[in-house]
């Protein structure tokens, strides 16, 4: 639900600042963002998912930056 909301709200401050993201859904829990030339996880939460990781916690900027450039999902780095 969360994930959706924050969806949600990004659909909302692009369309309000007059901005139209071209999305596509690759499949496999990806989103293509075909304006800015950028793959997306639709789970917005998967760092926090994928390690088991209480819905509040807070990622360091370095541990966030060492979690993305080792993060390998459906074959894309």
């Amino acid at each position: 639900m969360k994930s959706i909301l924050t969806l949600a709200a990004v659909f909302a401050l692009l369309f309000a600042s007059g901005l139209h993201a071209a999305l596509v859904e690759r499949g496999g829990g990806m989103i293509y963002d075909a304006s800015q030339s950028i793959t997306w996880l639709q789970n917005a939460n998967y760092a926090l998912t994928s390690q088991n990781l209480p819905c509040d916690y807070k990622m360091s900027w370095y541990d966030a930056m060492n979690w993305a450039e080792q993060l390998n999902f459906s074959g894309y780095g």
